[in-house]
């Protein structure tokens, strides 16, 4: 019933067979895949290792992101001749911001560390919230829903999931 719901064993009604496709791969890209695989499970234990390293990478990669999207933003903003003065403004002035957050990032790790961490703080006390209040509403009948997940099933729903 699950692979129904799931749609995991046909596809197009036609049986999946993931062996025979992994096995055509030629003994390059077998390899290729293989190293790949070691990469990401030594940067996994080396994330977990020195989780301080690994939250100073991801800023890095973040202020990298701004300033380059900063960058893209400024030169269509120029440059795109194509659209409405209004939106070029828009996307210069979109591109000079997201380029100062870059650099005031990389200038001040710490700083971002705290805005991140407060940033996910203020999104699970919302999102939590929103859930509590969700669940605890009155119904038409005038009573409080379930808020356990023992009536969800798995049976007959196109995503594999049907909400009571």
């Amino acid at each position: 019933m699950i692979g129904k719901a799931l749609n995991t064993q046909r596809l197009n009604h036609v049986p999946l067979q993931l062996s025979r496709i992994e096995v055509r791969a030629s003994g390059p890209w077998r390899a290729l895949e293989v190293l790949g695989g070691v990469i990401v499970i030594a940067l996994a234990i080396f994330a977990l290792a020195d989780p301080q390293f690994t939250i100073q990478t991801l800023v890095i990669v973040i202020a990298a992101g701004l300033i380059i999207g900063g960058l893209f933003r400024i030169t269509v903003g120029a440059f795109a001749t194509i659209l409405p003065s209004p939106l070029r403004g828009f996307n210069v002035t979109g591109g000079v911001i997201a380029f100062v957050l870059g650099i005031a990032a990389l200038l001040d790790l710490q700083a971002v560390v705290a805005t991140l961490i407060g940033i996910l703080a203020v999104a699970l006390l919302l999102c939590g919230s929103a859930r509590n209040w969700s669940r605890g509403r009155k119904t038409p009948a005038g009573l409080a829903e379930s808020s356990d997940c023992s009536d969800w099933s798995l049976d007959d729903h196109p995503i594999g999931l049907r909400y009571p």
